[in-house]
């Protein structure tokens, strides 16, 4: 006999980092073991408490070019993955 496992959760994608960071932009990088997700949701903000959508990507991706960044100004990025049915928790920022 086996057993079937269905996951109940999404885990959110992990290890973000900012690369190539330039004036303007920067190179989003992140971890995503979700074998279930179809989309990985990237949300941005200029503090901790207030975020917005800036894009999605395939669930395979693992990063995002981030443009149209004001330079002075310190930004906060969250993820996470969604598929049909359910979404993750946001990872930390």
């Amino acid at each position: 006999m086996v057993l079937e496992h269905e996951q109940s959760f999404l885990r959110y994608p992990y290890a973000l980092q900012a690369t190539e960071v330039g004036e303007n932009n920067l190179l989003l990088q992140w971890q995503n073991l979700e074998t279930q997700a179809d989309q990985v949701v990237v949300e941005m903000g200029t503090s901790k408490e207030r975020f917005v959508e800036y894009g999605r990507v395939d669930a395979t991706a693992a990063e995002m070019r981030i443009a149209d960044l004001e330079p002075g100004t310190v930004y906060y990025f969250r993820l996470k993955v969604v598929n049909t049915d359910q979404e993750s928790d946001f990872s930390s920022f």
